[in-house]
C-alpha cells in the first residue's frame, strides 16, 4: 500500500467491479484496492488547512483504523506469538543448563533454579502452542474472507475450486 495514501481516488470501471464482487462486509478500502494488484499512480498534493471545525477522527478511532490495517492484511501479530515461544523457551534451557553448572560447583540456592527453568519452560511452550493456534485461525480467516485467488487486469475475479464468483453489486445511484 502506498504511504500516506486516502481512500480519495479515481479508479477505472474494472477495479470497481472487482472491488464490489469481494464479498468481505468489514472493508478497509485502502487495503482492498491494493490487494487487487491494479496499477495505481499517486497525485502528489498539499493539504491546505483546515477553514471550521476539527477533524472527527479522534486518536481513539485512528488506533481503531490502524488495528484495522494491521489485523486484515496482516499475520505477523499471530507469529509473534510463535516466535516469542521459541525464544523463552529457548532461554529457558540455556537457563536451565547454567544453573546446572551452578549446582554442580555449589553456587546456588537450592529449589529456586527449579522453579524458573519450569515455569519459564512452560510458559514458553503455551505461547507456542498459541502460536500454532494463531497461524490456523489466520488461514481460517483468509478462507472465510472468501476473496479470489487471483484478479486478471480486465477486473475479473478468479474462481476457487467449486466456487461461483458472484456478480459484482449494483452501485446505488442515490449516494
Amino acid at each position: 500500500m502506498p504511504e500516506n495514501a486516502t481512500d480519495l481516488r479515481l479508479v477505472k470501471r474494472q477495479v470497481v467491479d472487482a472491488f464490489l464482487r469481494m464479498p468481505e462486509r468489514s472493508r478497509y478500502i485502502r487495503g482492498m484496492i491494493s490487494w487487487l494488484g491494479f496499477e495505481q499512480v499517486g497525485v502528489p498534493y498539499t493539504c491546505a488547512p483546515r477553514h471550521a471545525g476539527k477533524s472527527t477522527y479522534t486518536p481513539r478511532r485512528m488506533l481503531s483504523f490502524a488495528a484495522d490495517a494491521i489485523l486484515r492484511f496482516s499475520t505477523s501479530t499471530l507469529r509473534l506469538g510463535l516466535g516469542l515461544g521459541f525464544i523463552i523457551s529457548g532461554l529457558a534451557v540455556l537457563f536451565g543448563l547454567a544453573t546446572t553448572v551452578m549446582r554442580l560447583t555449589s553456587q546456588t540456592v537450592p529449589g529456586w533454579a527449579t522453579t524458573v527453568v519450569t515455569v519459564s519452560f512452560l510458559g514458553g511452550a503455551q505461547l507456542m502452542v498459541m502460536g500454532i493456534i494463531g497461524e490456523y485461525v489466520s488461514r481460517i480467516y483468509d478462507e472465510v474472507k472468501s476473496r479470489p485467488p487471483f484478479v486478471t487486469q480486465d477486473g475479473t475475479l478468479g474462481e476457487r475450486a467449486g466456487r461461483r464468483v458472484p456478480p459484482p453489486r449494483q452501485y446505488d445511484q442515490d449516494r
